[in-house]
């Protein structure tokens, strides 16, 4: 009889680890499809970029773009970071070294190599065009990779050194100030993070005025994807120049405070409503 129930439960065993088993393995093939289908966005979307050969050829397209094909440009730039900004920010640290090499192998080596617009240059033009011709609070949604409802837990003053990519010295350290924050809410930001995780941030004391950051702050934080100078250590850094809040927007008894009203729902404005309208905006950027 023991023998009977013994192999009675390597049965079910092996029975309900069938599907369990076939169900780690569609999340493995999900997993890999999705990142196909990253890289695939991205490469599209670089292709395009690198179509042009000069900052003036890109410049005089953007002046006589049509808001439809901006539209789609946008929403490109929106989806390819929104997926994965890790990814997406390496890859244009790779096109911008690729065409530094390129113009130095061109017009320094005199080799007979196809240059392209530096993608510096075209990200800054694009966004341009972004904010002069698009709703306001378009750019903010494109420009921060991620937009996170944060509890401050603490704040320190970290020196760092690192070794310059270029040179290979060690330069003088720098002054951060790195940020510990649990995630309350997520509007942009899901591909990476959830709700209840701490994560670090970081931003150089020269980036912001006014007050900083204390432990106990309740606020909204626009951040960025950013690679270290080695180019091997992702950080999260807070994004500074959206306006005078330089990147820290009080939430007080569930109410954001955006004082220049830069996302145009008022200087005090909900959470929900605020969180609700910028979630909306998204969708509608989806369908360009």
């Amino acid at each position: 009889m023991k023998k009977y129930y013994s192999s009675l439960l390597i049965f079910l065993l092996l029975l309900f680890s069938v599907p369990l088993f076939a169900q780690d393995s569609n999340n493995s093939n999900n997993e890999l499809d999705s990142a196909k289908s990253v890289r695939k966005e991205l490469s599209r979307f670089y292709s395009y970029l690198k179509s042009y050969n000069s900052k003036v050829k890109f410049k005089a397209h953007m002046d006589t773009i049509s808001i439809d094909t901006l539209r789609n440009i946008a929403k490109q730039m929106y989806e390819v970071r929104e997926k994965d900004a890790v990814l997406a920010e390496s890859t244009f640290v790779a096109e911008c070294k690729l065409s530094d090499s390129l113009d130095i192998q061109k017009w320094k080596y005199k080799k007979n190599v196809q240059t392209f617009a530096k993608p510096s240059l075209t990200k800054h033009y694009l966004y341009q065009k972004i904010r002069e011709a698009l709703p306001h609070n378009i750019y903010p949604l494109i420009a921060a990779d991620y937009l996170l409802r944060v509890n401050i837990k603490s704040v320190n003053n970290v020196l760092h050194a690192y070794k310059n990519y270029e040179t290979g010295y060690t330069e003088p350290p720098l002054n951060y100030i790195e940020v510990k924050a649990t995630i309350e809410d997520i509007i942009k930001g899901n591909s990476r993070f959830s709700v209840g995780q701490t994560i670090v941030f970081y931003y150089m004391p020269y980036w912001r005025k006014g007050g900083g950051f204390i432990a106990g702050d309740d606020c909204l934080v626009p951040l960025q994807a950013r690679l270290s100078p080695e180019f091997h250590l992702n950080n999260i850094g807070l994004l500074t120049t959206l306006d005078s809040s330089y990147g820290k927007y009080p939430i007080i008894n569930n109410a954001l405070i955006d004082k220049d009203n830069y996302f145009e729902y008022g200087q005090k404005v909900s959470w929900n409503a605020f969180k609700n309208n910028l979630i909306e905006l998204i969708k509608t950027i989806k369908t360009w």
